[in-house]
């Protein structure tokens, strides 16, 4: 790369920093890891998803044990959403991730179209 495309590549790193919804992410992270209580939420359901997935595999997915992983899984992602602290991380990352997603666009959205195969000829 020129020198050109690293000062705007610099320039683009600088205003992400800056920008209000990367600090406010980064704020809600550091309240969420903080905070006792919702990461003990966080470590139950991470558990539970682990238990879930595990027997999922084993059992399959209309299995008894399987649903009831599930739902006990569900419980304790639902226990972790209403919780403040992750709530709030929750809001604030699908701001940043509609950013995020807005500069996807930008930068390499013109590299994802495909022409029809009757136009590479």
């Amino acid at each position: 790369m020129d020198q050109k495309t690293y000062r705007h590549i610099d320039d683009l790193r600088r205003c992400m920093e800056e920008d209000p919804r990367t600090k406010a992410f980064s704020e809600a992270k550091k309240l969420l890891e903080e905070d006792a209580v919702a990461r003990t939420l966080y470590e139950e359901a991470e558990k539970a998803r682990a238990d879930y997935l595990s027997l999922r595999l084993e059992l399959g997915e209309s299995d008894e044990e399987t649903l009831a992983a599930m739902k006990v899984f569900h419980q304790k992602k639902l226990a972790l959403d209403e919780h403040p602290s992750a709530s709030e991380y929750r809001r604030v990352s699908a701001e940043l991730n509609l950013l995020y997603r807005a500069l996807d666009d930008i930068l390499f959205g013109p590299f994802q179209s495909h022409p029809d195969c009757g136009d590479c000829r």
